[in-house]
């Protein structure tokens, strides 16, 4: 397992496309010089669109 520092989260909300976006900016250790990581996550609004396997 990989334990990761969040330093920013940001959720967009947008009714029109029946969506909810999630990123975040945050640092994982690894042995290199760069340790930035951007992460994006895509829900759906509508119970019926979302995966439940996700």
């Amino acid at each position: 397992d990989t334990i990761m520092k969040i330093s920013q989260v940001c959720q967009i909300c947008n009714d029109n496309l029946k969506l909810v976006a999630i990123w975040t900016v945050g640092v994982f250790p690894v042995e290199s010089d760069n340790h930035e990581l951007d992460f994006s996550l895509f829900i759906p609004i509508d119970d019926e669109e979302k995966d439940p396997n996700s």
